[in-house]
């Protein structure tokens, strides 16, 4: 006996990922305990407004930042992995998913170059203190 398919409701691509994701699943749980405005506020002292092309929104590189190191993937994996996941996306400050890539993934280490004391590359920290990946991961581990 033939049975016509079952209709099955599909979820519109343009839904939030807020709505279309699983709200259990651990990269959600983790953006929501992280204060991104906390990142923001320190971070965004470190760029002038003026000068130069407009930065990539400061959540998104520091989400790339500590995707990466969650992770344990290059800078080129984790923007690669960005278009193909929807948590990713979600850790990054995105509300609908998205299939383009953000930035090249030579802008992570444009967006880590203002932490040190000198921009030619130098992996020493301004004041003598954490590095920004330092601090960062370590925000998120307290936080984890």
């Amino acid at each position: 006996m033939y049975r016509p398919p079952k209709s099955h409701a599909q979820t519109s691509l343009f839904c939030s990922l807020e709505e279309q994701l699983n709200h259990k699943h651990s990269l959600y749980v983790l953006a929501n305990k992280i204060n991104w405005n906390k990142f923001e506020t320190e971070f965004s002292k470190l760029f002038d407004e003026k000068m130069g092309a407009p930065n990539k929104p400061i959540r998104l590189m520091t989400g790339f930042i500590i995707l990466k190191h969650i992770r344990n993937v290059s800078d080129e994996s984790v923007v690669e992995q960005f278009q193909e996941n929807a948590y990713y996306q979600y850790f990054c400050g995105e509300r609908i998913f998205t299939t383009e890539q953000p930035c090249d993934p030579s802008e992570l280490v444009h967006f880590r170059l203002p932490q040190t004391e000198n921009h030619r590359g130098s992996a020493r920290p301004r004041n003598g203190t954490e590095s920004f990946e330092e601090k960062s991961v370590g925000y998120v581990q307290r936080k984890n």
